[in-house]
């Protein structure tokens, strides 16, 4: 898999205190950022598709206004 344009290098306000990042701890935040990049995308799109808000109570009944919403898009 390619690395992103500066992948490795540790983060200047970590050089400014004198501790480098732990490799350990760099490339367990490399995992979380490449998750979250492909994940925020479809966020987005459902947010543009349905408003910032989904005003229900109930997770129940939220994720039944998310598929309805689902349905609508792929008429």
């Amino acid at each position: 898999m390619a690395q992103a344009a500066g992948a490795g290098q540790s983060h200047p306000s970590q050089e400014a205190r004198g501790k480098p990042m732990p490799e350990r701890t760099a490339k367990a935040n490399a995992a979380k950022s490449r998750v979250r990049a492909r994940v925020e995308h479809v966020f987005a799109q459902r947010k543009d598709k349905m408003g910032p808000f989904i005003r229900t109570i109930g997770i129940k009944r939220a994720e039944a206004k998310i598929t309805l919403a689902k349905l609508v898009d792929r008429i």
